[in-house]
């Protein structure tokens, strides 16, 4: 489990690692050009100020990302065997991507308690984590973030939601219908 602030070298192995095939000499001897054919990049934009974080998941691959505007603030969950109060009960599901975002087979596989560190990324910052750490994240109003998806290196990724304390799941995770929406549902918004 690896989650780090980037080093170029971090970066540059994640970058070549979603690299497809090559030219040589492009335009000019010794110039090699790769288009990304394995992952993905996106852009993330927080266009409204956040009520919530995102749920605690991991990721079915590593991931680099670069914070262009505004602060991420982003919160790593380990799992524990402590038993003291001030760790936290969550209920631990597998997410079984189904193709398209937001489709998601969900299933309940056990429990766990879980600490917590939160790390403030600012414009400039780099900062990766491999596909197997569970994060929960939120973006100031503002916030723009490069998002570098590797290679697809699981078929499914962890989610933990908190218990109450009468044991009932709290289901944070869930997906709602408003979310995954294409543009045509977009709403005009001021940006900052």
């Amino acid at each position: 489990m690896n989650c780090s602030n980037g080093t170029m070298d971090e970066f540059k192995k994640l970058l070549e690692s979603m690299a497809g095939e090559h030219l040589h000499n492009y335009a000019i001897a010794g110039l090699r050009s790769s288009m990304f054919t394995d992952g993905t990049v996106r852009l993330f934009h927080q266009l409204t100020h956040p009520m919530s974080m995102i749920a605690p998941h991991s990721h079915r691959y590593d991931i680099a990302s670069l914070v262009i505007s505004g602060e991420v603030m982003n919160t790593i969950w380990t799992k524990t065997h402590d038993y003291s109060s001030s760790v936290q009960l969550f209920c631990e599901s597998t997410l079984q991507y189904s193709g398209k975002p937001g489709q998601y087979t969900k299933e309940y596989h056990g429990d766990g308690r879980y600490n917590f560190k939160t790390e403030s990324y600012k414009p400039g910052d780099l900062y990766f984590m491999t596909s197997d750490v569970v994060h929960s994240i939120k973006f100031a109003r503002g916030t723009r973030v490069m998002i570098f998806q590797g290679p697809t290196v699981a078929d499914s990724n962890l989610v933990i939601d908190p218990y109450l304390p009468d044991g009932r799941v709290v289901p944070t995770s869930d997906i709602q219908d408003w979310m995954f929406q294409g543009s045509k549902h977009s709403v005009k918004i001021e940006e900052e």
